[in-house]
């Protein structure tokens, strides 16, 4: 699963998962000792799950096969809901309030459709309309919403037939889950206006609870296939964000090592041979800008050099890189971080007697304990426990870190490191 083949990594994910093996039944079969292998083969899915969002899903299910752990999935069905059955040519008007906790909403979306058409309000803003009920649209909300109330409105109209409004709001809390808001019988409807509906917090007496007309595949809709769920929609930022922020932790304390892991973009995957002829090329381009894609990325966990942010450098230290090495060593150190290592920066495998292993850099030692770094965070061992140190031929480095990264956040990378002195 090396490299950026998008279909051979979503095939590989899949056989796991249909094989249904745990991680420890292929490891019986290797000969030797392989304490270290789990937390290599979890970074490496981990980090093509940040790589390639629209594979999150097969990534998580041969994750779970794999570890044996799991992740509660924060899901709620939407309903069909409309003010009645009957099926005639009309304009109904829908209302909702939700509660956005401190620290949420400011990741959030709402997928749905409605037969025939409606246009969706959030806090009196318009946010978006759709008149292809059979195709179900996904509107962003990030930073649409509010800390407390939040008013939700839908125009909704039927030209004949069967009516109904699908709806799945969603948002991410602080602490990473997912949060959901559907249609159903806490909405509120009516075919009459006033000044101001989009927004009031007192509904007149005549808005009252929709009629639930069902699930997604109730009735009139059974055929068109399950609305919600099977129209090849991607997964939406704000799940993807969960699912990474959940298994990132998963790591942390199943291994003692934070990843650093790419965010993710809204470009494809690129070859090393197209990145290293973007770089070589980079010309201009902004400092400034070119801080924030060296953070986004995580160099400064390793490299420091981030204006009031202290860190632990136990990388290169970056000032006057452009100085000391000509274009094309820099672009072969960004591009394939392996290929030299200075002794002074190889990493070192730390095995333990109970079969535990970490990868990272000593900072200190003394008879009894050893004190080591990785990304940014530092343990100690006792000698007792150590079975051996080892020195790493590969850079810590993350091979790939720059390949999703657009011409223009390449450029900027490059003239922020001209920048150092």
């Amino acid at each position: 699963m090396d490299g950026g083949d998008h279909t051979m990594i979503q095939s590989c994910a899949q056989r796991v998962f249909s094989d249904g093996q745990a991680l420890g039944s292929y490891l019986a079969a290797l000969t030797g000792k392989h304490s270290g292998i789990p937390a290599k083969v979890y970074a490496r899915l981990l980090r093509h799950m940040s790589r390639e969002p629209s594979l999150t899903e097969e990534l998580e299910a041969a994750l779970q096969v794999l570890s044996g752990a799991s992740r509660e999935v924060y899901k709620t069905e939407p309903h069909w809901i409309w003010t009645s059955k009957r099926e005639v040519a009309e304009e109904v008007f829908f209302r909702k309030i939700i509660q956005i906790p401190e620290g949420a909403g400011l990741i959030a979306s709402v997928q749905g459709t409605c037969d025939n058409e409606f246009t969706l309000f959030v806090n009196g803003e318009r946010i978006g309309h759709s008149n292809t009920w059979e195709r179900p649209v996904r509107f962003s909300l990030n930073g649409k919403l509010k800390q407390g109330a939040n008013h939700l409105a839908v125009e909704a109209a039927n030209h004949g037939g069967p009516a109904g409004l699908l709806l799945r709001f969603e948002y991410l809390t602080s602490d990473g889950k997912l949060q959901f808001a559907v249609t159903d019988q806490s909405w509120r409807s009516s075919s009459n206006l006033f000044e101001g509906w989009k927004s009031a917090t007192k509904l007149p007496p005549d808005w009252e609870a929709p009629l639930v007309l069902g699930s997604q595949l109730t009735g009139s809709w059974k055929g068109n296939a399950n609305i919600l769920k099977d129209t090849k929609v991607d997964v939406s930022r704000a799940e993807r964000t969960a699912v990474m922020r959940h298994w990132a932790a998963w790591y942390k304390e199943e291994f003692g090592q934070a990843l650093v892991l790419q965010q993710e973009g809204t470009v494809q995957f690129r070859d090393d041979a197209a990145l290293h002829t973007v770089l070589m090329q980079a010309k201009g381009g902004d400092a400034k800008l070119g801080m924030k894609v060296y953070q986004k990325v995580g160099c400064h966990a390793c490299h420091g050099s981030l204006p009031g942010k202290k860190g632990r450098i136990f990388g290169p230290d970056l000032a006057g890189v452009t100085l000391r090495m000509t274009r094309q060593e820099l672009v072969d150190a960004l591009i394939y971080p392996s290929k030299f290592v200075p002794e002074r920066f190889k990493a070192l495998l730390f095995e333990t007697k109970s079969g535990e292993a970490f990868t990272g850099f000593m900072t200190q030692q003394t008879a009894d304990s050893v004190t080591f770094t990785y990304n940014e965070d530092t343990r100690r061992l006792p000698v007792s426990e150590i079975l051996r140190i080892r020195p790493q031929p590969m850079s810590l480095m993350p091979p790939k870190l720059l390949n999703t990264l657009s011409d223009k956040e390449l450029t900027h990378l490059v003239a922020y490191l001209r920048s150092l002195k």
